[in-house]
């Protein structure tokens, strides 16, 4: 009888030593994925701020009459068309 309350004892305790270790891998687990996105959020945080520079650059209006000009394009007023 002693000896199946010590086996039971120490089933118990190794059951509950692996579910505490489990959870711990877990959690580690966890938390890598958790840095990697943050990084991933950062990098595309950054590419955003760097296209929508990159947009205004390209879509201001000294950018854009150059672009008419090399593209020799008609720059008529909005609303007219253009004379042929």
């Amino acid at each position: 009888m002693r000896w199946a309350t010590i086996i039971i004892a120490l089933v118990i305790s190794v059951t509950f030593g692996v579910v505490v270790v489990m959870q711990k891998l877990a959690l580690t687990r966890v938390g890598y994925e958790l840095g990697h996105a943050e990084r991933e959020r950062n990098r595309l945080a950054e590419d955003l701020r760097r296209l929508n520079a990159e947009a205004e650059r390209l879509s201001s209006l000294d950018c854009v009459s150059k672009r008419v000009k090399e593209l020799e394009l008609p720059l008529d007023p909005p609303g007219e068309k253009a004379k042929s």
